[in-house]
């Protein structure tokens, strides 16, 4: 009779870890956004990259003149940010 406690223990300790346990779906779980892979915006618009919805694709700044300390969602493989303003972020292919 004592394995149904230790088994439902058991089966409470795993649910507490898997509730835990980080996920990346574009919701910051550590205050940061630094490492959130976010889907392609509407053309005009970029990922906010600020927490807690990093993905959450907002108008671009367009008084952005310099693109050397703006910070771009990653980009598909085989494409990168193009770092020309305004469209700082827009994916290009590589070259």
């Amino acid at each position: 009779m004592r394995i149904v406690p230790r088994s439902l223990l058991l089966f409470a300790l795993l649910a507490l870890v898997a509730c835990a346990t980080p996920h990346s779906d574009g919701i910051a779980t550590r205050g940061n956004c630094d490492n959130v892979r976010c889907a392609s915006c509407p053309e005009g618009q970029t990922p906010a990259l600020k927490p807690p919805d990093c993905c959450k694709c907002v108008p671009i700044d367009t008084t952005v003149t310099d693109c050397s300390n703006v910070r771009c969602a990653s980009c598909p493989p085989g494409q990168t940010p193009s770092l020309q303003p305004p469209d700082c972020c827009k994916c290009v292919p590589a070259r």
